[in-house]
């Protein structure tokens, strides 16, 4: 790990602990337990890379850390959708449907022959699928959001607006791997992917200290008008 990577990765160590920090402290981390769990894996995934090992820089590592990153990925899209319409049940329904269309899609899209899991393959063709796939299930909720005129925390508003821009440059970072190859251009595919991720974090950091506004308490009550309201106006066959 040369000097530019190192430093990208103690600022991405820095903003993630303050964005899991920030959470805590401002009491927000049940806003999505599965966000919280995908900042601990960065900030401990990020404090191994700085220890040196070289078993951590190999591109084997390096696949499977960005699949376990699309995994928690996935969990934070789905928690986030659960939770923004649970208290509109028409919404919800519709929701759920097309997270299993695009469950099914990205599923269909990543899938690669047996005995075809090499490098490349998985490098070229499943990873960038599943990070294109998880962009458009995090576009698909905001959508959505928008259509029903759902209410949404601070929070979670911020999640959707980081994730989107981020995993479509982390897309076209793995297509220019694949395209003109790992070992001469991995390094400037790695800061320009290391330098957005470190924005979204810094915007993550910010909104998770930002002072909190009075917001409804969400017992139910304040959304029940709201959650008829919205099912009547879109209701339809």
């Amino acid at each position: 790990m040369n000097t530019i990577q190192h430093s990208f990765t103690f600022v991405g160590l820095v903003l993630a602990a303050t964005v899991l920090a920030g959470l805590i402290v401002r009491r927000r981390l049940s806003a999505s337990r599965a966000f919280g769990l995908y900042l601990l894996v960065v900030t401990l995934v990020s404090a191994a890379y700085l220890t040196g090992s070289t078993w951590f820089l190999s591109p084997e590592h390096w696949l499977l850390k960005e699949a376990v990153y699309a995994t928690l990925r996935l969990a934070v899209a789905v928690e986030l959708m659960l939770h923004t319409f649970r208290r509109f049940p028409g919404a919800m329904v519709r929701s759920r449907r097309l997270l299993v269309l695009l469950g099914v899609a990205i599923v269909g899209a990543t899938a690669v022959p047996l005995g075809s899991l090499e490098r490349q393959v998985l490098l070229g063709q499943a990873l960038p699928r599943l990070t294109y796939g998880t962009a458009w299930l995090f576009t698909a909720l905001g959508a959505l959001v928008l259509w029903y005129h759902v209410p949404l925390r601070a929070m979670h508003k911020a999640i959707l607006i980081g994730f989107v821009p981020y995993l479509l440059t982390f897309s076209l970072v793995l297509h220019s791997l694949q395209s003109f190859g790992w070992v001469q251009h991995h390094l400037a595919a790695g800061y320009a992917n290391s330098a957005a991720y470190n924005l979204m974090l810094a915007y993550w950091a910010c909104i998770a200290w930002r002072r909190a506004r009075v917001e409804p308490v969400d017992d139910g009550r304040h959304w029940a008008g709201l959650s008829a309201a919205t099912d009547d106006a879109h209701s339809g066959p």
